[in-house]
């Protein structure tokens, strides 16, 4: 009887101290808890005022951003669907080979960026320029548009093969711009003078005298082909005219304005393509 009384005894000691025991360990793991808590509050505090005072990276301007958000809408938008490669692909060449140009540009010569910026119908001065440049714009805008919405409902796609080709003619467009600015710092994208202007006869200008129109042409051609409808020929075709017209207006300003222009034209037949235009 008294040993059965000394067992129960010693069982509640037993259970006693396995109860202290937990509160001691819940204890200490609800003060662990705490101290990370405020371990983690103080670094995320001082990760946001470093990150206040000194950016760890420089950003993208904000229109820059906006406006590859913008191309990025018109493209996948109509195409309805973001699986859409064809959009991806041109996208990356186009946008890749842009910011590129534009970063030599801003090392190499910030006053021809300047000019390159300065374009669209409010920055021309003539009201027949702004109407073609109204026209082209919109022409541009379609390219963009009409072709991954042809795609979306099946009219007239190009085979991978054909968009494939269409983003190489981009990639050439663009790079042909490139070389031609390079060559001509007065290359701007408005018809006029710029102080000191004179006539460049070297480089692509020594093969047609307007080298940028033809490197637009070639990318303009491979945009719709690269976005994945033939359909998208159908706004270039509408806009060409307006851009050989444009072309022909520039010409019969610079012949009038720039001295050594018109021997230029006497000495280079061609505008556009050799044997051709």
């Amino acid at each position: 009887m008294r040993h059965g009384r000394g067992e129960r005894i010693r069982a509640a000691a037993r259970r006693v101290d396995e109860a202290n025991v937990l509160r001691a360990v819940a204890r200490r793991s609800f003060e662990d808890a705490r101290i990370n808590a405020g371990v983690n509050r103080f670094a995320r505090q001082e990760s946001l005022d470093i990150g206040a005072k000194q950016p760890p990276f420089p950003r993208s301007p904000p229109q820059g951003r906006a406006e590859r958000r913008d191309r990025r809408l018109l493209i996948f938008l109509p195409a309805g669907d973001v699986r859409y490669w064809r959009g991806w692909l041109f996208l990356a060449v186009f946008v890749g080979a842009s910011v590129l140009m534009t970063l030599d540009m801003a090392a190499r010569d910030p006053a021809l960026l300047a000019r390159r910026m300065k374009g669209g119908p409010t920055a021309e001065t003539s009201p027949t320029q702004k109407f073609i440049m109204l026209v082209t714009s919109l022409g541009f805008l379609a390219l963009l548009v009409l072709p991954p919405f042809a795609y979306r409902y099946g009219w007239a796609p190009t085979s991978a093969p054909a968009a494939i080709l269409g983003d190489v003619l981009v990639a050439l467009g663009l790079y042909g711009s490139a070389l031609v600015y390079r060559e001509n710092s007065f290359a701007a994208a408005t018809i006029g003078l710029a102080d000191g202007q004179r006539v460049v006869s070297t480089g692509p200008y020594a093969i047609v005298r307007h080298p940028l129109y033809a490197c637009a042409f070639v990318y303009l051609v491979g945009m719709p082909l690269a976005l994945g409808s033939w359909w998208g020929l159908v706004p270039l075709a509408v806009t060409f005219p307006f851009l050989i017209w444009r072309l022909l207006d520039e010409e019969r300003f610079l012949t009038a304005n720039l001295d050594g222009y018109r021997a230029y034209m006497a000495k280079l037949r061609w505008r556009l393509a050799p044997g051709l235009f």
